[in-house]
């Protein structure tokens, strides 16, 4: 007997214990992402305002102020308060978002119909692990004739905190806008979905996100507009080359239909920008002019603009592509710039001066039924006697190249120096 209360009062003081520091460990990273968030430099900062910590459970208050980005004078404040639950191995932190001013006070409440519509519920063990659920509240309003309708804001998310990094999901499934004018703006399955992690040493951030709508309708005076199956995509991104980052932007939309003087329907529209090979270091050299504005000069950023050309890179839209009422559309763009090529000597030159050193080439085709459109028919027909496009069949088609400071268009060669 007496050694089965030895073990439990050893197991009641390790489970203390274990309490007492998930206390201070969840403390710290509090203190540790205020810290984070104000090195940031992107217009939100935070303060500490209170943090009452007892053994079990702690209360806290932390000040969150965004600034407008066109007037730093301008600034939006939030209070967000938190009730944190220690356990032995995490804590929860329940907490809600409110606004600090009177005024915005009545507008939230009038929105939302809460002064503070934003919750959330985090868990952040030991290992510095988070996870959490937060909502945005609905917002059912009408006012003279104009109207928003808004189901919950969902967010889901997970975080390293001590890499930095982790993925979120945002979704809505509706938001409904009117006007007494008429206008209306409809929106059906929204959902933002992806992944981040900061770099090492550095204030740059990577990611991936995709931006979803399943549905969307515009009624303006001005555009009538039906979409379907809209998605785009926004990365930034360890490089497939060693010590290189990439970046990606692409959109493509199921179908749209434009409704004016005659119903136009397009279907399978792509469009992906993607520009390769950029080099870490030069991009993190810049990035910490962001994180130290103090040591911002002219001649700085213009010499690290240089080093960051003179390592290369590649440009290229790969897809760009459309199911339009006058036929398929295809075309892809690709330039290259190698490295060590381009120095600041040439770049000082003009922009001319570096298409000695630029590769690329050009691909595109088009129906000739484009040629019967008012207006762009007509500048179809400048670039055909230009030799810009060529007819094939039933086809406009555009193939060139530029090597060697010299471009080359369906075999039709152009000056460029």
């Amino acid at each position: 007997m007496k050694k089965t209360l030895i073990a439990v009062a050893v197991l009641a003081a390790a489970g203390a214990g274990s309490v007492y520091y998930v206390g201070e460990y969840t403390q710290q990273q509090v203190i540790a992402l205020i810290e984070q968030t104000n090195q940031q430099e992107n217009g939100v900062s935070a303060k500490l305002v209170n943090y009452d910590k007892g053994f079990l459970a702690a209360q806290s208050q932390i000040e969150l102020t965004f600034e407008h980005p066109e007037n730093a004078e301008q600034k939006w404040v939030l209070m967000v308060d938190g009730n944190t639950q220690h356990w032995p191995y995490k804590a929860v932190i329940n907490s809600k978002v409110s606004v600090t001013d009177e005024t915005s006070k009545e507008v939230v409440q009038k929105l939302f119909g809460t002064t503070a519509p934003f919750t959330a519920k985090d868990e952040i063990n030991l290992l510095g692990q988070l996870q959490g659920h937060a909502q945005l509240a609905p917002i059912d309003l009408a006012d003279g004739g104009n109207s928003v309708k808004m189901t919950p804001v969902s967010m889901t998310y997970s975080m390293n905190l001590n890499e930095m990094s982790g993925q979120s999901l945002i979704e809505l499934a509706s938001l409904d806008i009117s006007s007494k004018d008429g206008e209306h703006f409809m929106f059906k399955g929204l959902e933002v979905d992806g992944d981040f992690a900061q770099i090492a040493d550095s204030s740059l951030m990577t990611y991936d996100y995709l931006f979803k709508i399943a549905e969307a309708e515009v009624r303006t005076d001005d555009a009538n507009a039906d979409f379907t199956q809209v998605t785009m995509q926004t990365a930034f991104k360890q490089g497939l080359q060693a010590n290189t980052l990439d970046t990606l932007v692409g959109l493509t939309v199921g179908n749209y239909v434009l409704m004016g003087d005659e119903l136009l329907a397009f279907s399978n529209t792509a469009v992906e920008l993607n520009v390769t090979g950029l080099d870490e270091s030069a991009l993190l050299e810049l990035s910490r002019l962001q994180t130290n504005p103090e040591q911002i000069d002219e001649a700085l950023a213009q010499q690290l603009l240089f080093d960051l050309v003179g390592k290369g890179a590649n440009v290229s839209v790969s897809k760009l592509t459309s199911q339009t009422p006058w036929g398929d559309v295809n075309a892809d763009l690709n330039i290259n710039l190698p490295a060590g090529v381009i120095d600041e000597t040439i770049l000082m030159r003009g922009p001319q001066a570096a298409l000695a050193y630029i590769s690329g080439s050009a691909n595109a085709r088009l129906s000739n039924k484009f040629l019967e459109i008012p207006g762009i028919g007509d500048q179809l027909n400048v670039a055909i006697m230009m030799g810009v496009l060529a007819q094939k069949g039933e086809e406009l088609v555009l193939e060139g190249s530029l090597k060697d400071g010299q471009l080359v268009v369906n075999d039709n060669t152009f000056p460029v120096m």
